[in-house]
């Protein structure tokens, strides 16, 4: 509707000043003072027609570009609370399998608070592709694991077992 109007105007514009420019011609042409000045008054009453037709035409054209503005400005608003969103889904499910590995649940030696740092920077890596929210949760949520050097939930198993695994002659008794 916007593109209509702005050709509706543009239209009146050049009409109104085809119209101008031959009132102009008129009382230019014209002898008569009385006729003269009747041109002169219509000249003036097309002219500001024109000047009119020509702001509105340069309002509509600010309004649209303000709107655009406006538009872009929210879609960029609604991505960042996606992408903050999903951020903190992925957070909280990789940050449940590191406190899920910690060896120490208190983290008195702090090592979870590292890994959790690490998860952080390899979130804000992520957010700032550009496929980030088109990827599956479930995806980002594994390739960070991954990158973070967490077990794979399946093979998770208690960190006493884990330890009796990888000590088999230790003396347990």
């Amino acid at each position: 509707m916007a593109e209509r109007h702005a050709s509706v105007l543009r239209e009146l514009t050049e009409l109104g000043i085809a119209l101008a420019r031959d009132l102009q011609a008129a009382a230019l042409a014209s002898a008569d003072p009385e006729v003269k000045g009747r041109l002169s008054a219509d000249f003036h009453r097309v002219g500001r027609t024109v000047r009119q037709s020509m702001a509105l035409e340069a309002r509509l054209l600010r309004d649209a570009a303000r709107f655009a503005r406006e538009a872009e400005a929210g879609a960029e608003e609604a991505r960042k609370q996606a992408v903050k969103a999903k951020s903190a889904r992925v957070r909280a499910a990789v940050a449940r399998l590191v406190w899920t590995e910690a060896e120490d649940p208190d983290d008195e030696d702090g090592e979870v608070g590292l890994v959790l740092d690490r998860l952080d920077r390899q979130l804000e890596l992520a957010e700032v592709e550009d496929d980030f929210l088109d990827q599956p949760i479930e995806v980002l949520i594994e390739r960070i694991r991954r990158e973070l050097g967490l077990l794979d939930p399946e093979d998770r198993q208690p960190v006493i077992a884990r330890w009796h695994a990888a000590h088999p002659d230790a003396d347990t008794s």
